[in-house]
């Protein structure tokens, strides 16, 4: 993915934010950007699950 892609997905992370309020969280960004300063394309093998569910009503 694009290296914009890729920080945006870590933006997304809202437990992260809160837990390391909004200073760290700028030093955190900041960090991962100099860390993929040098990438163009970012790999990032993940696997998403999503499960659904339907309640059955009893009479």
């Amino acid at each position: 993915m694009s290296k914009e892609r890729y920080m945006n997905t870590w933006k997304s992370v809202n437990d992260i934010q809160v837990q390391a309020g909004e200073e760290g969280f700028q030093r955190i960004l900041a960090k991962i950007e100099d860390i993929i300063c040098d990438y163009n394309e970012i790999e990032v093998p993940y696997l998403s699950r999503s499960w659904t569910v339907q309640s059955c009503k009893q009479s």
